[in-house]
């Protein structure tokens, strides 16, 4: 996954933007610098966490891990439009290791998306890892990479299944 973009998009587009920081947070701490500032800033110290990735990585999703992954949607501002993009999260509970990834795909027409949702996500992401268990919300990526069943338990969310219990009721 791409940790500089998700950083760069994550800091300074969907929370608080740059301008703001410098001018009202960091001003009010006796902090003055400017803009640019902060985005190298957060270029650079994208470049070192871009290291960390594979070693997180390799130890969240060691041979017999237990994982949780979910995805979600979040709206950002980009040339004056709202647009839709989706963030994935991994969770090895037993390694506390946390990783929220995203990557831009590509549909089945050649159009670029950004933040995909589509099981190319997860297949790059998960690579030719053997993990053990995965638990999700039931969303059909999960179990399916290559329109083939994975070989790996998938256990579901019990708060999502409590949903549909209460919904039937």
């Amino acid at each position: 996954a791409n940790m500089l973009s998700y950083l760069m998009f994550n800091r300074f587009q969907m929370s608080t933007p740059a301008y703001r920081e410098a001018k009202n947070r960091l001003s009010d701490m006796d902090w003055n610098t400017s803009v640019q500032n902060l985005l190298n800033w957060a270029d650079k110290g994208a470049m070192q966490l871009n290291k960390l990735i594979p070693a997180l990585k390799k130890i969240a999703l060691q041979d017999g891990a237990n994982v949780n992954v979910d995805e979600t949607w979040l709206r950002y501002h980009a040339y004056n439009k709202k647009r839709k993009t989706y963030m994935w999260c991994l969770v090895n509970r037993k390694a506390r290791i946390v990783i929220f990834f995203y990557e831009d795909t590509t549909d089945d027409e050649g159009v670029q998306k950004h933040g995909g949702r589509n099981r190319n996500v997860l297949k790059e992401f998960l690579g030719d890892a053997k993990i053990k268990s995965l638990q999700s919300d039931g969303y059909n990526v999960y179990m399916y990479l290559d329109n083939e069943l994975i070989d790996v338990e998938h256990l579901c969310c019990l708060a999502h299944a409590r949903a549909k219990f209460k919904y039937a009721y």
